[in-house]
């Protein structure tokens, strides 16, 4: 269950980051944030993020959980000698 939650939420965000970068294709070139930023610019960046983050995020915590669940099976095997 717990995979296929994190799975649910990186395809999510997956979903959003790609949203995110049609609309800074589509967004016309002259048109400006807030404060001056170009809309086409921002959305890339922000599609980016939404896309990047949650995959090395996902993935360092995957990659701990995996070390820590073979460091428990190779004591299990091998036992503590001492």
């Amino acid at each position: 269950m717990k995979n296929a939650a994190s799975n649910l939420v990186q395809g999510i965000f997956i979903l959003v980051g790609a949203g995110m970068l049609i609309a800074g294709y589509s967004a016309a070139p002259d048109s400006r944030t807030e404060d001056g930023f170009p809309l086409n610019y921002f959305f890339y960046c922000m599609g980016a993020f939404f896309i990047v983050w949650p995959l090395l995020l996902f993935g360092t915590i995957r990659y701990f959980y995996r070390r820590s669940a073979q460091k428990v099976a190779y004591l299990l095997e091998n036992g503590i000698k001492g």
